[in-house]
């Protein structure tokens, strides 16, 4: 029985070995709770290590000192191994919420008092004794028995505690720590078990723990450093990471590159908000998982461009494309009616003697080439739009923005010497309204007219009904002389009857 129970000890402690060596050498970062897991780690392989030691038949009868030594310790450590789980699973509960110290400062001081106990006992020779060179149990060893199950049971009373803020699998592998080893206990009590293996336990728990919520730690590393947070599919960091991988060119003549740019973007971010813009990104991330990500990886590489890297023969890159295409044209989202993306491929059948950077330049020109024939064909084109807002601004003196639900603007073209409260210029639409015509800038027979049309409880009533241009003729001060302007005023495509926003233009007419 001897020899097999110090089979299970030297495997459980070559295990706790191997943990240790993966936590300390193979993890990245050193929190402070990697560091209590490894102290942890290394107190149970030196517990495993004595207490295998412990049942060697060495004739401890010749040693006394070594056998004191060895089996104090295998009391002692049990108890004390206690302290740095706690600061390991108030560490732990830390990353997720805000956590009170206190059962925990308490719980670890109570049980720094009984490991001191325990030793106290075993040190003054009324825990175990040696009759000739075998072990004998000493009266107080049913005492240490109830020490251990206090110190375990207050354990599990804060596991339980803060049971919601672990989350039920964290909860279930953090209380197995203490339930395991009074497991053991109640069942070599109970006869049910030959011998007490409540030290292995411990042992096997740390695999337990290490594959459960340490590589649970590195999941979320992995993510966090690896995971466009936006989108879930892979970063920039990860693309650059993956060509390493692809120094020259993959073997399979079935590699494709694609690279994608979001059409639009910029105009739904200006006109709609930026909510619908991220929208659009996540849409277009959607839109490639579906139909290129099971066949290779997809990365966010810039604000609205993304590369996919992926295998298929001709035959199903055919499909592939049809599919994106239908995908990416029944696509709809909740502030943007649809999605268009430019998108160009490259594959290495196409181009055998080049690298995967070279073949990734070539899928570029091509996207942009198809970007040119999208702005070409459906009428608008990104990089006309400043030129287009030059021409605007030549025809109108005045645009601004305004929202009349809450009295503001912003000012989208205006000259400066408007911008004097001399002639009317104000904080408030309303105001800026009134003083206008109040300081002499609209010609004293059109003033009552435009104050009664600008006037917001009119315009909002007026939009609201369902009309959608509201005119106002004036005559407009320029120093000596009134000129003709018309300002009208329209509903903005984030316009809606709870937020009323308008574009409002003025136009000299009288030149």
């Amino acid at each position: 029985m001897n020899k097999i129970y110090i089979s299970i000890e030297a495997f459980a402690a070559l295990l706790v070995l191997f943990l240790l060596y993966a936590n300390i050498f193979e993890k990245k970062g050193k929190s402070r709770k990697n560091k209590y897991f490894s102290i942890l780690l290394t107190m149970c392989f030196v517990t495993l290590v004595l207490d295998g030691v412990s049942w060697l038949d060495i004739g401890w009868d010749k040693v006394p000192i070594l056998f004191w030594i060895v089996n104090t310790s295998t009391y002692f450590f049990p108890c004390f191994m206690v302290l740095p789980f706690l600061v390991y699973v108030y560490e732990h509960i830390s990353e997720k919420a805000e956590t009170n110290r206190a059962p925990f400062r308490v719980l670890f001081f109570g049980t720094l008092a009984l490991s001191i106990i325990t030793l106290i006992l075993c040190i003054s020779g009324v825990m175990f004794t040696l009759n000739g060179s075998e072990f004998v149990e000493g009266p107080a060893e049913f005492v240490y028995y109830i020490l251990y199950g206090i110190i375990v049971a207050s354990a599990i009373g804060v596991i339980i505690y803060n049971r919601k803020k672990l989350g039920i699998h964290d909860f279930i592998v953090t209380l197995s720590f203490a339930v395991l080893p009074l497991l053991s206990f109640v069942l070599n009590l109970s006869n049910l078990l030959p011998i007490n293996v409540s030290v292995p336990s411990i042992g096997f728990y740390m695999v337990v723990i290490y594959t459960l919520l340490q590589s649970e730690d590195e999941h979320r590393l992995y993510t966090a450093t690896n995971i466009d947070e936006l989108t879930r599919v892979f970063n920039r960091r990860a693309y650059e990471d993956d060509l390493i991988h692809y120094p020259n060119i993959p073997e399979e003549d079935s590699f494709i590159y694609a690279i994608a740019d979001i059409n639009g973007l910029k105009i739904a971010n200006d006109n709609l908000g930026h909510a619908a813009g991220d929208e659009l990104i996540k849409g277009a991330a959607e839109v490639l998982k579906q139909t290129l990500g099971s066949h290779g990886k997809v990365y966010r590489v810039g604000g609205d461009e993304f590369v996919v890297m992926f295998f298929a023969d001709p035959e199903k890159f055919e499909f592939l494309k049809e599919d994106l295409e239908n995908v990416m044209s029944s696509w709809k989202g909740t502030k943007v009616d649809s999605i268009a993306m430019s998108i160009g491929y490259a594959t290495k059948a196409e181009f055998p003697d080049k690298t995967v950077k070279e073949i990734s330049t070539i899928a570029e020109e091509r996207m942009y080439k198809n970007k040119e024939m999208f702005y070409a064909t459906k009428g608008f084109d990104r990089r006309g739009q400043n030129e287009a807002y030059k021409v605007l601004c030549s025809l109108y003196a005045k645009i601004l923005k305004i929202n009349i639900t809450n009295d503001s603007y912003s000012i989208i073209n205006l000259n400066d010497e408007e911008l004097d409260p001399n002639k009317g210029y104000a904080g408030t639409i309303s105001l800026w309204f009134t003083n206008f015509a109040k300081t002499g800038q609209v010609h004293p027979e059109d003033a009552e007219n435009f104050l009664a049309k600008t006037d917001l409880k009119y315009m909002s009533d007026y939009f609201k009904s369902g009309k959608t241009s509201l005119i106002v003729d004036y005559r407009r001060n320029y120093g000596d002389v009134f000129k003709y302007v018309v300002m009208e005023i329209i509903p903005a495509k984030d316009y809606s009857n709870e937020n009323q926003s308008l574009y409002l233009y003025v136009k000299n007419i009288d030149l």
